[in-house]
Order: C-alpha cells, then structure tokens, then sequence
C-alpha cells in the first residue's frame, strides 16, 4: 500500500529517467492501466523495493545484502500472486503513460479482493490511489459487492480505508484482513456514474 519509501539498488535510474518524463498537472486526470509483462519485471522489482527499503537500513546490511534478500522476496511474492490468484488482473498503473505503481485485482463472484496497489514514492501522496480506491469502491456498490485486502497493521493508509468502509476483521500476523460492506444508500451520482476502471 502507499507510503513515503524509496526505491534504490540496481535498475534505479531506470525508475530516475521516467520520473523526469512526468510531465506537472493533475495526475489523477489521466490514470490508465494495462496488464503486465515480463518487460515489467524489473520495475515492479523497483517498486517493490520502495515499499521495503526503510524498514531494512536497521539490519546493517551492505547494498547488495539488501538487493539479493529483496529481489529474492519480491520473486517469491510475485510467484504467490501467480499462482495463488489465477483470473486476477495484474495490472500496471500509468498516470499519463507514465508507469507509477500496479493495481492487482481478483474480481470474485461476491467479492472484489484488491490483492495488491502500491506507488512509486515520487507518485504518491497526489490522489492516484485514493481516485482508484474510491473507483473500485463505486463499482463494487453498483455491482452489490463486498470489498476485501490485506494491510500492515502499522501502515497509517488503514485510516484512509477506515474512511471509505473499511472494517477490521482479522489480524493475520502482521497484516490486519479488512472488509467493506456494500452500501446500500448510493447517490444518483454513484449510479449514473461510469465505471472508469478500464484496462488500456
């Protein structure tokens, strides 16, 4: 989920020049999506790396101690996504074409699972997510959905997702298991609203 890591070790300038790229605006104005490749790989690796980094700077590790111990977790999280949500979406978020983070997503026959949505540190903390959380939110309501994730019991975003519905149903070692309810009292809004959620 989203905070204020950064992403380092091998590959970061890769992650430098695309920043550059990001043209100033409204971010929120232009989110797409499309699914991910194995061309993706490295930047997800990055990706995943900024959501760890700074919980790692206390074991003394060297650099490169910290580059093998994270690109060894993030294959075998990314193989546990593989193969634990088969149908899922797997999707990389793009904010004027510009890759910033990845939505990942199993689409249940009573439930929406959000199995996973992170940022880039230079992406966060600017709307993106809490646009797409919202969305998500809306679709779910209009389709009569529950909406389910996993989050860090110390990671701050459970308020944001307290404020949209969230309830706590579980602490599963350090991740708390929430739910959210559909609501049953949609605004004309909400249900006129189209669904944005498109995939490019």
């Amino acid at each position: 989920m989203e905070d204020n890591r950064t992403a380092g070790g091998r590959g970061s300038g890769r992650v430098t020049r695309q920043s550059e790229d990001y043209q100033k605006g409204t971010p929120t104005e232009s989110i797409s999506f499309r699914p991910i490749t194995d061309e993706d790989l490295e930047f997800l690796y990055l990706l995943y790396a900024s959501t760890r980094l700074s919980e790692l700077a206390a074991t003394g590790w060297s650099e490169g101690q910290v580059e093998a111990f994270l690109r060894m977790q993030f294959g075998l999280q990314h193989t546990q996504y593989m193969q634990n949500y088969t149908g899922a979406s797997f999707n990389l978020i793009l904010t004027r074409g510009v890759p910033a983070g990845r939505l990942y997503l199993a689409r249940m026959e009573d439930m929406i699972r959000v199995v996973d949505i992170s940022l880039l540190p230079e992406f966060r903390r600017q709307g993106i997510g809490g646009r797409i959380m919202r969305e998500l939110a809306d679709e779910a309501d209009a389709k009569g959905l529950i909406m389910s994730l996993h989050v860090e019991m110390n990671n701050p975003i459970r308020e944001f997702y307290k404020s949209l519905g969230f309830r706590e149903k579980e602490l599963r070692g350090i991740y708390y298991y929430m739910e959210r309810e559909v609501n049953r009292f949609l605004t004309t809004e909400q249900v006129l609203k189209p669904i944005t959620m498109e995939v490019q």
